[in-house]
């Protein structure tokens, strides 16, 4: 990669930790990755690893009326898409992915059946949605997105409980649960990753600096930044925040 763009500064994922020798890359962000491990077809044995107020929101979110359902559909990733997009703005002050982005996902992943969406349901409101992808002997939580106005019904614990079950049920042998950061605003997503079950894992940003560096990369970047943050503020419509990450996001890469 290097020897094709000399002037580039490459990043990667590594599973060591921050303090190990990575061969002459920098680390320059810690975080993790959890996993839950799953022998057999033993569902009630990955309900034991929950935590029991893990378990106590499942059974709140049943009480309450939350229904799950697991979907398919375009108009599925459409609803997602709506969800996705105003946590991505409200919360996180980010712009989300272009739409084609979640078609493609559709097309690649879930009509070839490798792949789900499963969504939490309150009075035909979807409350909360979550994609899982399939690849060789384990599934992949890659997004997720819940409405703000019903969390306290607590739609994620059932969520995730049934990818538990769906996933002993069909014999899978791990599932991925994703990066979470390392700060005080990610200490909810990994308590919450563990007490679901997940084994937490070192994952580490690392930076592989370029042969041949040029001054403007950074300028470029601090423009795409301060551009990103301008389009936030003036909270777009649904098609319009689209179109437009549909326009940036390759320079993000």
């Amino acid at each position: 990669v290097q020897k094709e763009y000399p002037s580039h500064e490459i990043f990667y994922k590594s599973r060591f930790s921050i303090d190990e020798n990575l061969r002459g890359s920098i680390p320059i962000k810690s975080a993790c990755y959890h996993r839950i491990e799953i022998k057999g077809k033993n569902t009630e044995a990955l309900l034991k690893l929950q935590s029991s107020s893990f378990k106590r929101g499942a059974r709140k979110a049943v009480q309450e009326g939350v229904k799950i359902e697991k979907v398919f559909s375009k108009n599925d990733i459409k609803e997602f898409y709506e969800l996705y997009t105003t946590l991505r703005l409200e919360k996180f002050n980010l712009i989300p992915q272009p739409f084609i982005f979640f078609e493609n996902i559709y097309e690649l992943f879930l009509k070839e059946n490798r792949g789900f969406i499963l969504k939490a349901s309150f009075d035909n409101i979807a409350i909360g949605v979550i994609i899982v992808l399939e690849f060789n002997d384990g599934w992949y939580y890659k997004f997720g997105a819940s409405h703000k106005d019903y969390l306290e019904k607590r739609p994620n614990n059932l969520l995730f409980q049934e990818v538990i079950k769906l996933a002993s049920e069909a014999g899978s042998k791990f599932i991925d649960l994703g990066m979470s950061g390392s700060g005080e605003n990610y200490e909810g997503l990994r308590r919450f990753k563990k007490a679901m079950g997940g084994k937490k894992y070192p994952l580490t940003l690392v930076k592989h600096p370029a042969l041949n560096p040029e001054n403007r990369q950074m300028k470029d970047k601090q423009i795409l930044n301060n551009l990103t943050s301008l389009i936030v503020t003036q909270k777009p419509s649904l098609n319009k925040i689209s179109s437009m990450s549909e326009f940036l996001y390759p320079f993000f890469a």
